[in-house]
């Protein structure tokens, strides 16, 4: 939810490293080395947002059902995320500065939702248990 939030006001992210890692990092010539989407393509975030697609998905309808839809789901998400890191530069240079900022404050707002949305199912997960 913080993040969704920073990102909606245009709020740029703040890396923490020591001044070791900073000279480090510019002494390299090729920071590609260091997978820095994996984490964020395929962390935690992805597998909850799963398990909660298929718990809502299974008890509505039949579970063969649900595994197509999230699978379905999981095809296309993998699709467009290759489809954009691929033209990524070109993605970048027709959009500009202009169109990234409002990009990112979009998608803070879509984050945004999602965390609003796990709260309040995690809430009433725990007030239905009681």
């Amino acid at each position: 939810m913080l993040i969704a939030i920073s990102m909606a006001y245009g709020h740029e992210s703040k890396t923490r490293h020591s001044p070791e890692e900073h000279t480090e990092a510019e002494d390299k010539e090729d920071i590609s080395i260091i997978p820095l989407s994996i984490p964020i393509l395929f962390g935690p975030g992805v597998i909850a947002t799963i398990i909660v697609l298929h718990s809502n998905n299974h008890q509505a309808i039949h579970p063969l059902i649900s595994y197509g839809i999230v699978s379905t789901a999981i095809v296309l998400a993998a699709t467009s995320v290759f489809l954009i890191l691929r033209y990524a530069g070109i993605i970048n240079r027709v959009l500009g500065v202009t169109g990234i900022k409002i990009l990112t404050r979009l998608m803070g707002l879509i984050v945004g939702a999602i965390a609003a949305q796990f709260l309040v199912s995690g809430i009433k997960g725990l007030w239905m248990g009681a």
